[in-house]
């Protein structure tokens, strides 16, 4: 069980990564004709995945499902968000809330490995390090941009 933990945690801070090029993806819109259907889609499904991360969140506080699922349900939401983002104050609010998830995993990995729980909370740890000194960068350039 502890190792599942640990792989659905690593498997977020992969999925994570992949952050940066949506930025620049984020920022370019479509020019043809389904532009407006693309973006209703993409509200939609923002949308959605706000509920999920909702329902989610009370299973777990019910003990129903590990923190994990929230974690990844989160991280898809703040996918969706950054897609969306149109202002350089939302690409902000969603780099804020991925350097707290990373932060929060950090944590967690620490407070493992003071527990003496052993089994790959030291990938755990590095990743979620990684991953918030990604997007601390990440913040910094948007920062450095003019827009």
């Amino acid at each position: 069980m502890r190792y599942r933990k640990l792989f659905l945690k690593l498997s977020l801070i992969v999925g994570l990564f992949g952050l940066g090029g949506l930025l620049s993806f984020a920022a370019q819109s479509p020019q043809d004709g389904n532009a407006k259907d693309i973006n209703t889609l993409m509200i939609e499904r923002r949308d959605v995945l706000a509920k999920l991360v909702d329902v989610l969140k009370g299973r777990h506080e019910r003990g129903l499902t590990q923190v994990n699922s929230v974690y990844l349900a989160q991280n898809e939401l703040l996918r969706a968000e950054l897609e969306l983002a149109k202002t350089r104050q939302d690409r902000l609010a969603a780099l804020n809330s991925q350097l707290a998830i990373f932060q929060s995993l950090e944590n967690e990995a620490l407070a493992l490995g003071k527990a003496g729980v052993r089994g790959g909370e030291a990938e755990v740890s590095l990743s979620a390090t990684a991953g918030r000194l990604q997007a601390e960068i990440q913040i910094l350039r948007e920062l450095a941009t003019d827009k």
